[in-house]
């Protein structure tokens, strides 16, 4: 199992429950509330995280080695709440983004899509070839 989503019936995530397992990409779903500690513990594959929680939980000892490699997913305005519950250490890039009103999805810490824009402003909609988010350059 490379991928796993966490349901939205799942409200906890028990110790250990993941230990040693080859996951690279996870999804949590909102209605996670808790993990148990260690939980991720040496699933060394670990690449993204998408959590669509908007108050965060707190990292404890989720994954031990190499937060700062895990891309970490979140939405659209909760970046400090994230690092505020300790997941300051992992590469924080919010789902979606708005610049020069076109909303982006972000699919990596170095693409983005265009999902969406607003002309409310005038009837041209410019999309640059590069943009920044979170200090990381999406090209």
């Amino acid at each position: 199992m490379q991928s796993i989503a966490i349901p939205n019936s799942i409200v906890s995530i028990g110790e250990e429950a993941f230990v040693l397992n080859p996951l690279i990409n996870i999804n949590i779903l909102t209605n996670t509330v808790s993990v148990g500690g260690q939980a991720f513990y040496l699933s060394e594959d670990i690449t993204t995280i998408t959590s669509n929680i908007t108050g965060a939980i707190p990292v404890y000892s989720l994954f031990v080695s190499s937060p700062e490699k895990i891309v970490l997913f979140v939405p659209r305005g909760t970046t400090q709440v994230y690092r505020d519950a300790g997941w300051g250490d992992f590469i924080i890039l919010e789902q979606t983004f708005i610049f020069n009103n076109v909303t982006y999805r972000s699919t990596s810490k170095s693409t983005a899509i265009v999902i969406g824009y607003d002309t409310a402003s005038g009837t041209a909609v410019i999309i640059p070839s590069t943009l920044a988010n979170s200090g990381v350059a999406l090209m």
